[in-house]
């Protein structure tokens, strides 16, 4: 059996090897090859623009091509302007007269529109020239750009590639590497040091994971670590043991209600095809098939409504929403009053939206109008409220109606959009509750109301 190596040579080793294949996956993904083109794109887009801006104030001039060939050796771009039908009427190297009107970066700026393209061409030199204005790649970019007064600027240049690229940063990157290497051998071999009895007893941890012990009373205690890394880790795997506990508990509460929910509407269709299997008068068949129809919607709503329940929070972008607009979009050309001021949340924008339209959606379907919306700033948050003129959530049903399936009405929902809704408040730090004649969302205020 072969000795084992001290943690910090495998800690070294491994880096090397990391940074390594990082590098020859990142070459050879070519990801810098596509960056650079479309840098040059933009570049090429961007003298386009301003070339054809200046065009339109100076007008026609007897000295244009002169012109593009001052800008081609600052930019060391190729510029040509072409009549309406494509034809070279000016250049920065010859072609006058030249038709590039099936150029198809060309035909979509006679069209009005920004055109881009390529065109293939020969190396100029065997191997890549660094330090040089010269180019390696084995294409031309080109943008054309249209011109108010008819026609079209058309700028061409070769990209970087990055073989190019990378031998002209070659010291520079060279030297980065090997300070980050020595700087690496020293401070793995210390921090490994501080490491190895710490990550001994979070290995002890993560083996009673492993095992299927969830509880946090099953992790062991052990000597905090003087590393700040390490002692959080030791804070997080217990939380996290707290919360695989707590998810596979709501998971198997979830499964068992999913398999509840699931099997009425399924037994009702496998009941209906059995009968539909036999002779029927039509009537009646129509009838059968109309349930089976209906329970089938029942069930893609009830299967869309859990997607929309599980997507809750997730990928979500945080930002300032401005709670307003967003009842106005989300209001359309429903019957639906919204009163209040501007309003402004810390949050994401698709899940509040998602549950106001619940909200405005349930006092629609069960309640009475006139339907409002009002929001109001509290000194602690901002509220949104949905209320109706019907007579409301009955006394019973109040505590329940935010539990996931429960509702009175299997025919007009599954029992999920509230859920969504208290879903959505407990994730942005906020709530939802039943009120007197309708329902109140309470959520944190943006840092900058």
């Amino acid at each position: 059996m072969s000795r084992p190596l001290p943690l910090w040579v495998w800690w070294s080793l491994s880096q090397l090897a990391g940074l390594t294949l990082a590098v020859g996956l990142f070459l050879s993904s070519g990801i810098l090859n596509r960056e650079l083109r479309e840098s040059t794109w933009r570049s090429l887009r961007t003298q386009a623009e301003i070339t054809a801006l200046y065009l339109e104030e100076v007008g026609p001039r007897a000295d244009l091509s002169s012109l593009l060939e001052r800008g081609r050796e600052h930019t060391f771009s190729a510029y040509r302007v072409v009549d309406g039908r494509g034809v070279v009427v000016a250049s920065s190297g010859g072609e006058l007269g030249a038709d590039l009107s099936q150029d198809a970066a060309v035909a979509a700026a006679l069209r009005g529109e920004v055109g881009k393209g390529s065109v293939p061409r020969e190396r100029a030199h065997r191997y890549p020239q660094p330090g040089t204005p010269s180019r390696w790649a084995s294409e031309r970019l080109r943008v054309a750009v249209p011109l108010d007064s008819g026609g079209a600027v058309v700028v061409v240049r070769t990209p970087k590639e990055q073989v190019q690229l990378l031998l002209e940063e070659a010291p520079g990157l060279l030297a980065v590497l090997l300070a980050a290497l020595a700087a690496s051998l020293i401070l793995t071999s210390w921090i490994s040091r501080r490491l190895t009895r710490s990550l001994r007893h979070v290995a002890a941890w993560a083996s009673r994971v492993a095992d299927g012990s969830t509880a946090v009373a099953d992790v062991p205690e052990g000597r905090p670590s003087h590393v700040a890394e390490v002692r959080q880790l030791d804070g997080s795997l217990r939380s996290m043991a707290a919360e695989l506990d707590a998810r596979m508990g709501m998971e198997r509460e979830l499964a068992g209600h999913v398999a509840h929910e699931f099997r009425t509407p399924l037994s009702t269709l496998l009941g209906t095809l059995e009968l539909l299997q036999g002779p029927l008068p039509e009537d009646r068949r129509q009838r059968f098939l109309g349930n089976a129809v209906s329970e089938i919607h029942r069930l893609n709503g009830l299967l869309s409504d859990l997607l929309a329940l599980a997507r809750v929070g997730a990928d979500s972008a945080r930002g300032t929403v401005e709670l307003r607009g967003l009842a106005h979009e989300v209001v359309g050309d429903r019957p639906v009053v919204v009163r209040g001021g501007p309003l402004e949340v810390r949050g994401d924008d698709a899940s509040l939206r998602l549950a106001l339209d619940n909200l405005v959606g349930n006092a629609v379907r069960h309640g009475a109008p006139p339907f409002a919306i009002e929001l109001q700033a509290h000194h602690d948050g901002a509220v949104v409220q949905v209320l109706d003129a019907g007579p409301g959530v009955p006394e019973a049903d109040r505590g329940r109606v935010f539990e996931r399936f429960f509702t009175t009405n299997r025919s007009e929902g599954s029992g999920l959009g509230l859920a969504l809704v208290a879903r959505v408040a407990a994730q942005h730090g906020g709530r939802a509750r039943v009120i007197q004649g309708g329902f109140e969302l309470s959520l944190p205020r943006s840092p900058s109301s």
